[in-house]
C-alpha cells in the first residue's frame, strides 16, 4: 500500500515488510551459494564472510564457507567451518558427513606420500 498526501512523497507504508523476517545474511549466503557454482570460490568467500560477520550465530553461514573451501581445496579451513557449524548447531548431519569424509581424503593423501 502506497500512501501519498500534499505534503509527503510516494513511500510504502507497510505495516511489516515481508524481508523483516529476514536478516541482511540470507541474500548474501544465497548470493555466496550461487558464486560457489559458478566456481568463483574467492568471491564466494568474501561474500560469505560478510554473511556470518553479520549473523555469527546462523550456522548454515558457517557450513557454507566449508563448502566453498572445500570446492578450493582448502581441506583444513573447510574443517574449521565445518566444526564451527556443530559448535552452533551440534546435530547438522551433513557438517559431521563432511567432516568425516574430508578426515578420511587427508588421512589417505598423508598415506600415500608415506614411504
Amino acid at each position: 500500500m502506497i500512501t501519498k498526501n500534499k505534503n509527503e512523497s510516494s513511500k510504502p507504508n507497510f505495516p511489516f515488510s515481508p524481508f523483516s523476517f529476514f536478516s541482511q545474511d540470507v541474500p548474501l549466503i544465497s548470493l555466496a551459494n550461487i558464486l560457489h557454482n559458478a566456481k568463483l570460490w574467492n568471491d564466494a568467500v568474501i561474500v560469505a564472510t560478510m554473511a556470518v560477520e553479520i549473523a555469527p550465530h546462523f550456522a548454515v553461514n558457517h557450513f557454507t564457507l566449508g563448502n566453498v573451501y572445500v570446492a578450493m581445496e582448502e581441506f583444513e579451513k573447510a574443517l574449521v567451518w565445518y566444526e564451527s557449524t556443530l559448535k552452533l548447531q551440534p546435530e547438522f548431519v551433513p557438517a559431521k558427513n563432511r567432516i568425516q569424509t574430508i578426515q578420511c581424503h587427508l588421512m589417505l593423501k598423508k598415506g600415500r606420500r608415506s614411504p
